[in-house]
């Protein structure tokens, strides 16, 4: 199922891309109208589906299409920490779970820039 979505997911952003992108049309201004169009159709079908299905049916969708990060899995926490030290070493910060970088780093462009 995840696979079928991901599937989808692309065939819609290609399609996206292909129609506002085209030959004819490369203005960002054509890219902005369609977000704010599509985000308020998005947005809109929200309510539309709460009134047409009853409220505890509602609520089970909501839970499901609503991001959780209660039930975290600990063994993933360890596989995505590889990758993240990887990027980290690659910084000129230092890797941050490193204990040997005694100086914080820092975590916004101001900071970034002061320093």
């Amino acid at each position: 199922m995840f696979f079928l979505n991901v599937g989808v997911m692309l065939l819609v952003a290609s399609a996206l891309t292909a129609v506002l992108f085209g030959k004819r049309n490369k203005s960002v201004y054509v890219v902005v109208l369609s977000g704010l169009v599509l985000g308020a159709v998005l947005r809109s079908l929200s309510p539309l589906i709460a009134r047409v299905l009853d409220p505890s049916s509602f609520m089970v969708l909501q839970d499901n299409l609503f991001a959780s990060f209660t039930p975290v899995n600990p063994q993933l926490i360890w596989l995505c920490a590889v990758p993240l030290c990887a990027n980290c070493n690659s910084s000129t910060q230092g890797c941050c779970l490193d204990k040997r970088n005694r100086e914080p780093v820092p975590l916004t462009l101001a900071e970034r820039v002061a320093s």
